[in-house]
């Protein structure tokens, strides 16, 4: 299974539970009984909670606004205030209202946890960390309950800036292909037991006003055991911007560096830029990204990879059948030196990862990839990936895992014509 897929599933489960915890919280608060309040007012009140029941956020808001200013002081206003400004995406205006409410021992636990929420959207952690332990010592159990979870998924980013990970992994391919994802892969029809290295080391800095900075390390070890011309090595690193406009709304840009060694041969330094950006629509998010590349070979005989790689993909994210899920499409452009190495492709994804199961999780996935060349210079090629994790852990830090993948790709080229299954036993470790 694909790093992205792990990383983006962590993104999903934080972004899921607060969609819930919000929710929650407001029906919590629009259930309490009416008290005897002014009428007009208490009228605006009752006919902004059914606005907000429809999902007509701004008509709830007016509504809320127009009972406070004809006089009605009550934390069960504040509250639905606070509640709907931050659905509305206004996180520093709902937290003046969740502040009002606080005041009253009626409405003080579920305030003190929304203005975690708030303090969390607007990337102000510490400030997070303390409203989620004050409404964890409140007397409402369920809320309770709902301030512990948040915090311990906030303690990581309390913790330390920095978190590593190492993979070892040892196994077998029923047929080498080099350089699988790449527009110059080479077909062996050669079987070989493999073994990869690989370290990651990733940086996320304190959360600014501008944003916040992260960065990524990593160096990666590919091994044949008879095939040698197809062993990899690399090492690269990615520094990222990325700044949350609202609680729904994310904005990236990076750039990276990474050299590659074909078995010892210095092959192709690769330098990219990237730009995504990502939403939530309902309870899903999506993603989106535009990255373009620059290859540049490092020996005579590899100069026909050179040139620009521009890719731009789509991707859906969210929680199906207690996992989560990740459907992706993608449209990749080449301008290489020599028109074999130049395809259009098109490729799409599906992935999906179970909830724990006894000591396991379940990772299947499937991916199709339409490759044609320019001037029919080679013959139109499409390939189906067929993929399996299962994954164990061992303990907090460490984690067992097996990965099974098909793949076959089609060409009326005999040469480039290609299937094998390759099979993966890791041990991995992590930190952070």
């Amino acid at each position: 299974m694909p790093r992205f897929f792990a990383g983006r599933t962590r993104r999903l489960e934080s972004f899921s539970q607060s969609a819930q915890v919000t929710l929650l919280a407001a029906l919590i608060a629009l259930s309490w009984p009416h008290g005897a309040d002014a009428a007009d007012p208490q009228s605006d009140l009752d006919a902004g909670i059914q606005a907000f029941r429809a999902s007509q956020l701004e008509r709830a808001r007016v509504l809320f606004l127009r009972a406070a200013d004809a006089g009605l002081d009550s934390p069960r206003l504040f509250y639905n205030l606070g509640v709907v400004h931050y659905r509305l995406d206004d996180p520093e205006t709902a937290q003046g209202y969740f502040r009002r409410a606080a005041e009253d021992d009626g409405t003080r636990q579920i305030a003190e946890y929304n203005l975690a929420r708030c303090a969390q959207a607007l990337g102000r952690m510490a400030d997070a960390a303390l409203w989620y332990e004050r409404a964890a010592a409140g007397d409402d159990p369920r809320i309770s309950a709902l301030a512990r979870r948040a915090a311990s998924a906030l303690e990581p980013r309390l913790r330390q800036p920095w978190s590593l990970e190492a993979r070892l992994s040892g196994g077998f391919d029923s047929a080498v292909v080099g350089l699988v994802d790449q527009v110059t892969s080479q077909p062996t029809d050669e079987a070989d037991v493999l073994h990869e290295v690989q370290a990651v080391a990733d940086y996320l800095g304190p959360s600014r006003d501008w944003g916040e900075l992260a960065a990524r390390m990593h160096v990666y070890h590919l091994g044949y055991d008879s095939v040698h011309q197809a062993n990899v090595q690399s090492v690269g690193g990615r520094a990222r911007w990325q700044r949350d406009w609202s609680a729904r709304q994310r904005s990236t840009l990076s750039a990276s560096l990474a050299q590659e060694w074909l078995d010892g041969q210095a092959y192709q330094l690769r330098q990219a830029l990237a730009l995504g950006w990502s939403h939530t629509v309902g309870a899903s998010r999506l993603l989106h990204e535009l990255e373009v590349e620059w290859l540049n070979s490092q020996y005579a005989g590899a100069n026909g990879i050179e040139g620009l790689r521009a890719d731009v993909s789509s991707a859906w994210l969210r929680r199906a059948f207690s996992g989560v899920a990740l459907l992706r499409v993608s449209g990749q452009y080449n301008q290489r030196r020599r028109d074999e190495n130049s395809p259009w492709r098109f490729a799409a994804e599906v992935l999906w990862r179970s909830p724990q199961v006894g000591p396991w999780y379940w990772a299947p996935g499937l991916q199709w990839r339409d490759s044609r060349f320019p001037d029919g210079v080679l013959p139109r090629e499409q390939r189906v990936r067929v993929m399996l994790r299962g994954g164990s852990p061992i303990s907090p830090s460490w984690e067992s895992r097996v990965d099974v993948q098909y793949e076959h790709n089609r060409s009326a080229d005999s040469n480039r014509e290609y299937e094998h299954l390759r099979l993966l036993i890791s041990l991995v470790w992590s930190k952070g």
